[in-house]
């Protein structure tokens, strides 16, 4: 499907600006296993070599950096990549749970990974994205009535609220990003 492949490599490069190509070359991929040799009575565990014929990703970077395989590029490049893959399949999910949706980007692509979500939410209007994060950063670029602040409580049961609910939100929320605010109130508030 050339047309969701070329979709999802443009928000990549949106979200990541130095990939400059994406693509797969066969390759030979070494498996062992768990084998079980029966032998008098006796069994006993044995690896067992083989090779299967695979894909290999590869990623061209900026600055001549061709070839890269997906091993070493970035954590946050392969998480985004993924995202970007399942929201542009043909049966695509209708809910995301994202755990650590901030994790390994960098500040400002997590703005553009916003736009992107923001965009794909709006072609696809039967998904939803429920997504934990960690990033003052990320609360920058959404709406309060987009962030909820999570706490376990004493008893182990989750208190969740608004971050507009904060009881000094209305005072605050003209001097201060999302994340500021955030960084200020801390969770226990919402105890």
């Amino acid at each position: 499907h050339p047309e969701r492949f070329e979709s999802t490599f443009r928000h990549l490069k949106t979200i990541v600006p130095c990939v400059r190509g994406l693509r797969t070359k066969r390759k030979i991929i070494p498996r062992t296993q768990r084998g079980t040799i029966f032998l008098n009575d006796q069994t006993s565990e044995v690896p067992l070599k083989s090779t299967v014929r695979g894909e290999e990703l590869l990623f061209d970077f900026e600055g001549g950096c061709a070839g890269l395989p997906a091993a070493s590029a970035s954590e946050g490049t392969l998480l985004v990549l993924g995202l970007l893959t399942l929201a542009h399949q043909e049966l695509r999910p209708r809910l995301f749970l994202i755990d650590g949706l901030d994790h390994g980007l960098h500040p400002k692509a997590l703005g553009e990974l916003v736009k992107v979500l923001r965009g794909l939410l709006g072609e696809y209007s039967e998904a939803q994205i429920i997504a934990t994060a960690h990033s003052p950063y990320l609360l920058d670029h959404l709406d309060a009535e987009e962030v909820w602040i999570s706490v376990l409580g004493q008893d182990g049961t989750a208190n969740i609220k608004n971050i507009g609910d904060h009881p000094q939100f209305e005072k605050w929320k003209d001097e201060m990003s999302l994340g500021e605010f955030w960084s200020f109130a801390g969770e226990q508030w919402a105890v």
